[in-house]
């Protein structure tokens, strides 16, 4: 059993409901496409993604209409070459490794909480 399946999910699925909020758990990038039907699907990959400044991209995907599913890959394995095939492949310009899913996930999401929330 991985660290996620022993401390994290359980750790997530408690907070959900502490918080009133519904946590699912889905096998594949497909199926949450299909059970959310986002307009718009965005993957972080650092092989595949095109180099993007993240507050730049921020600005230009909260002018899209509709739901936004964003994709991180996990710890080890970034998201596959089929993955970034189903949304928009992306990456923080002006890195020379993978930074790994928390530091992706926290340069895109904080210009677009920032934007979302008039303080940037």
């Amino acid at each position: 059993m991985g660290a996620a399946a022993s401390s994290g999910i359980p750790e997530v699925a408690r907070l959900a409901l502490k918080l009133g909020a519904s946590f699912t758990i889905l096998g594949t990038v497909k199926e949450a496409i299909e059970v959310f039907k986002p307009d718009h699907v965005v993957v972080v990959s650092r092989d595949y993604g095109e180099p993007v400044v993240p507050e730049e991209y921020a600005s230009k995907l909260l002018e899209r209409k509709g739901r936004i599913m964003l994709v991180f890959g996990g710890i080890d394995p970034a998201p596959s070459k089929d993955v970034a095939g189903l949304g928009d492949a992306i990456y923080p310009a002006n890195t020379r490794s993978r930074l790994g899913p928390i530091a992706e996930a926290a340069l895109i999401l904080y210009p677009i909480a920032r934007i979302s929330q008039g303080t940037a």
